[in-house]
Formats: structure tokens, C-alpha cells, sequence
């Protein structure tokens, strides 16, 4: 089961048989899934062997889609959280639609404030009378976030669009600090130290992963910020 290589992307044609059996969406991002984790791996499998360590590392399809649904079972006193504020979501706008997020109170503060709005009804009656434009500056303009919804081609022809046509969804930056080789170990990542600064599933599920692999990982987390 190779893999080959396309530019900086790396494909697994054969270990990706039925691609988007997990979830259906425009976007493939089962297949970005897969293909990470498989990267994960290989790298791993990388370090293990440069220390002389004899270890099973190995990727499941199973387990990589109930990794990724991870909340899917989750329960709260029997019941199914809610994973989306109300005024979490699409919402319609007078030329449009816009993306909305609001699950941590301070971003719903910034939708109060951009326009007065603190319910969905209230929400949606002010967005009749906005184009997406002008709400996604409005929100943005306090800090909150929100984005409005963009064909293909109108998402082509917007600055961040034209400027990121062609870019590999990862890449690595060498800095070309010095760095101190790894000496043997019994753990892949035993002696390496990460701190980490990241908030919300994405960051800290990467560091999760690296102290599994046997890293020691020190989290800095402001107090006054909730984790939902």
C-alpha cells in the first residue's frame, strides 16, 4: 500500500477505497482525514525508526471516523448536547447568506453589539435589511466572527481567495534554528517538550497526539476563557 506524491500533497489512491463514505458534503474533507492522519502516522513511523525504536504504529479507517465523531456519542445526564448556540449557524440576508458563530459568549457579545440583536428572531429580522457584505463587516468590525456565504467563483475573485489559488492545504516552514538531534529512546517523542498555546479541538488535538507519542506537553490556557 504505497502512497504517492503530488507536489507537497500526498495521495493514498489505495488505501482510500470509497471515498466519502463517513460524511457527504461538497468539500472532501473525509479524505482530509484520512489523508492526515496517514501523514501523522508515516511521520511517526519516521522518528521511531531515526531512534532506534522497534514500535506498531498504525492507521485504522474505523478508528480515524470515530475519532473525528468524537462528540457524536457524548451525552449529558442521558441527553444529546446542543452543539450549536442559537445564534450559531447560516442565516439568510438580503442578498444572501452568512455564516455565524456565537458558541462562546464573548462572539455572541460581538453579534449584540454589531446589531443589537441578542436572539435568533432578532437576528434574522436584522439581517433582512443587510447585504452578507456589510454584516461580515459589521461583526468583524467588533472582533466576532462571521463570514459571508461566497460561490466558487465569487470566492476566486475575493482577495483571500486569489491569494491562496494553488496552496497545498499544509506545508512546512524550516526556520533554521538549530535543533538537537533525538538520541534513543522508548517512547517516539520521549525528551521533546511542547508548549501549547492553542484553544478549540484543532490545537490541542495535535498536542494530545504528540503527548501520546510520548512528548511532554505543558498547556497555557487564559482563565477568564471558557472551554465549552
Amino acid at each position: 500500500m504505497s502512497g504517492t506524491t503530488t507536489g507537497s500533497r500526498k495521495l493514498y489512491p489505495s488505501r482510500i477505497p470509497n471515498p466519502q463514505r463517513w460524511w457527504s458534503r461538497p468539500l472532501d474533507s473525509e479524505q482530509l482525514a484520512r489523508t492526515t492522519v496517514l501523514d501523522a502516522r508515516d511521520a511517526a513511523r519516521q522518528v521511531a525508526a531515526s531512534r532506534d525504536i522497534d514500535c506498531m504504529i498504525e492507521a485504522d479507517s474505523a478508528l480515524t471516523a470515530a475519532s473525528f465523531n468524537g462528540i457524536g456519542p457524548l451525552r449529558i445526564d442521558g441527553a444529546k448536547p446542543t452543539a450549536w448556540a442559537p445564534l450559531s449557524g447560516f442565516f439568510p440576508t438580503a442578498d444572501g447568506w452568512v455564516r455565524t458563530h456565537a458558541n462562546y459568549p464573548r462572539h455572541a457579545a460581538t453579534l449584540e453589539r454589531a446589531l443589537s440583536a441578542p436572539t435568533s428572531d432578532e437576528l434574522i429580522a436584522a439581517l433582512s435589511r443587510l447585504t452578507a457584505q456589510e454584516f461580515e463587516d459589521a461583526v468583524t468590525a467588533e472582533r466576532g466572527i462571521a463570514a459571508a456565504v461566497r460561490t466558487p467563483q465569487q470566492w476566486m475573485a475575493h482577495p483571500h481567495g486569489a491569494a491562496t489559488t494553488g496552496e497545498p492545504w499544509t506545508f512546512v516552514t524550516t526556520t533554521g534554528c538549530p535543533t538537537c538531534p533525538l538520541s534513543k529512546a522508548s517512547a517516539v517523542l520521549q525528551g521533546v517538550h511542547v508548549l501549547d498555546l492553542a484553544r478549540v479541538i484543532a490545537g490541542p488535538t495535535c498536542s494530545q497526539l504528540l503527548a501520546c507519542l510520548g512528548a511532554e506537553v505543558l498547556r497555557i490556557d487564559p482563565p477568564d476563557r471558557p472551554e465549552l
